[in-house]
């Protein structure tokens, strides 16, 4: 696969100064000060990383850092273009039903990156969704579904600290020529790679 470099880089130098971690850092401190107090999900199966419970959508931006985040440790290959591919056949990500207000129905998937075990999720935290990072256990030692919820006070407070993103996502939008907003990781990530690599 061979890669073209010039879009991919001038939307590195536009995130320069804002990195992966410094976008998330309110969220995996967050995170972490529950882990630190009894609060995982050590024991769980996963069931809001499968389509159960699990409609993440990304933003331009955080699709960019999961893709960087893939290429810098050598995952972009033909294996991951077959499971994002797998994927969205399955559920069906690629079909977008409109509902009111230019609103698209959100779909529930089983992600990619969701391996079943100790792992977990194979994105690192910093490179993480926003919403993965933000949902949490509401108490200790969860092993079963419905003990966890979104914080969403502290997305909010991720989104004042980073007032300059939406204009950040517009720059990746034109740049790669995006036409969505939001969208289903598995759809974002195999659109960029698409972009970036010729497969």
């Amino acid at each position: 696969m061979l890669r073209d470099s010039q879009k991919i880089n001038k939307i590195k130098s536009i995130l320069e100064k804002s990195s992966p971690n410094s976008r998330r850092s309110n969220l995996i401190v967050e995170m972490k000060d529950q882990i630190s107090k009894g609060q995982n999900c050590y024991n769980c199966v996963g069931h809001c990383c499968t389509f159960v419970h699990n409609s993440m959508q990304v933003t331009p931006i955080e699709a960019v850092d999961a893709f960087l985040f893939l290429e810098q440790a050598g995952r972009i290959d033909k294996e991951l273009i077959a499971e994002l591919d797998s994927c969205i056949k399955h559920y069906r990500l690629d079909y977008n039903i409109s509902l009111h207000s230019n609103k698209v129905m959100r779909r529930y998937y089983t992600c990619p990156f969701y391996k079943p075990g100790e792992k977990g999720c194979t994105l690192s935290l910093s490179d993480k969704p926003y919403g993965c990072l933000a949902f949490n256990p509401l108490e200790k030692n969860v092993s079963t579904e419905g003990k966890c919820a979104s914080n969403i006070e502290n997305l909010k407070n991720r989104e004042k600290q980073s007032l300059n993103e939406c204009e950040l996502n517009k720059e990746i939008q034109n740049i790669f020529g995006l036409n969505w907003t939001k969208t289903s990781l598995p759809v974002a990530l195999k659109e960029i790679i698409k972009l970036n690599y010729s497969i």
